[in-house]
């Protein structure tokens, strides 16, 4: 048996496919399988793979006829396929040499992590990076973030496989979202953790279903947020909490700040309490504090346009050296805390 199995679906990708493939086939960890499937492709997808496949033997070949989507055929991929270790790979990304090895060695050492990705460049359409996200990557950071919405890169990610068999595959009903959905459900059973580094090269492209499905992919990651935590709460939770804690609006009035902060605190302390072996509670329940207070800092800014500085006060959900910063503004600006 591999270590690892790496999993794919590609969809019409010639154009940047062989790349990709280069990418993998330099990889310095050598006991891995590549599991893709040919999801439709009308381009020359299917014969740059066939060739690939000929030459060499760990790259394994599904094709759909049709279209199936996303889902099904990473869930084909991940029954054919036979390493305890999963490997995340889109058919336009790359990935650094040593992606595995750092990863696997990563979930070899630590039993209490399910997940680790990466840091990750994005790529134009050409191969420039435009950027490297360089965002949340401990435990504590990840597992609350995810209850709100999505922080990994999909193409970045290595989980185990029992994992899967615990939680479950990619739901197929989803069109949209469908890693956000699984890192969620695995987030209430493991640790997750990113390699500090930018393992992989994500490509933003026209066409791809970032770009093609942004306003649906988003629909559906609110939906799947707020269905997670009804769970956690017991109770109803209404779109616009989730829209305050991403930073989106602000409660006008006394009484809707004092209900927005009194479920805060009902998600806070089911969070922390419900937190899986791995994740700090002490540690989480540090970051629920900075999170609320950085929530009565942007909505108790006084005589100046508040709008202006909330997105920038959501950027530090996670982030505690931007409180000094956020306080420098308020100095400036000569506003006051209530």
């Amino acid at each position: 048996m591999v270590s690892v199995s790496i999993i794919t679906s590609a969809h019409n990708e010639q154009e940047h496919l062989e790349a990709a493939i280069s990418s993998v086939l330099r990889q310095t960890l050598r006991d891995w399988e590549w599991v893709i499937v040919d999801d439709g492709s009308t381009d020359g997808t299917w014969e740059i793979l066939a060739r690939w496949a000929e030459r060499e033997g760990r790259i394994r070949l599904l094709r759909n006829e049709r279209r199936e989507g996303l889902s099904r055929s990473l869930n084909k991929a991940i029954s054919a396929s036979s390493g305890p270790y999963l490997a995340r790979m889109d058919a336009d990304d790359l990935c650094r040499p040593d992606r595995l090895r750092r990863q696997w060695g990563f979930l070899e050492k630590n039993p209490s992590v399910g997940v680790v990705g990466s840091f990750n460049h994005v790529l134009d359409p050409e191969g420039k990076v435009l950027e490297t996200w360089r965002f949340q990557h401990t435990p504590e950071e990840i597992h609350y973030t995810l209850q709100f919405q999505n922080c990994l890169c999909h193409s970045s990610v290595m989980l185990r496989r029992e994992l899967l068999e615990d939680v479950g595959l990619y739901r197929e009903d989803l069109t949209a979202a469908q890693d956000y959905d699984l890192w969620l459900r695995a987030s209430h059973r493991t640790a997750l953790y990113k390699i500090p580094e930018p393992l992989v090269s994500w490509r933003l492209r026209p066409g791809g279903v970032s770009v093609e499905r942004r306003g649906e992919q988003t629909r559906l990651a609110r939906q799947i947020a707020l269905a997670n935590l009804g769970r956690l709460v017991g109770e109803e939770v209404p779109p616009g909490f989730l829209a305050t804690v991403l930073g989106r609006e602000i409660p006008r009035g006394a009484e809707e700040r004092s209900a927005f902060f009194g479920l805060l605190e009902r998600v806070h302390r089911a969070m922390t309490g419900s937190a899986p072996q791995g994740v700090d509670r002490e540690r989480l329940a540090g970051l629920c504090r900075h999170r609320t207070r950085v929530l009565e800092m942007a909505f108790l800014w006084r005589g100046g346009p508040r709008e202006r500085y909330l997105g920038f006060a959501s950027r530090a959900i996670l982030q505690p050296r931007l409180l000094a910063e956020v306080r420098h503004h308020l100095r400036r600006a000569k506003w006051t805390l209530g």
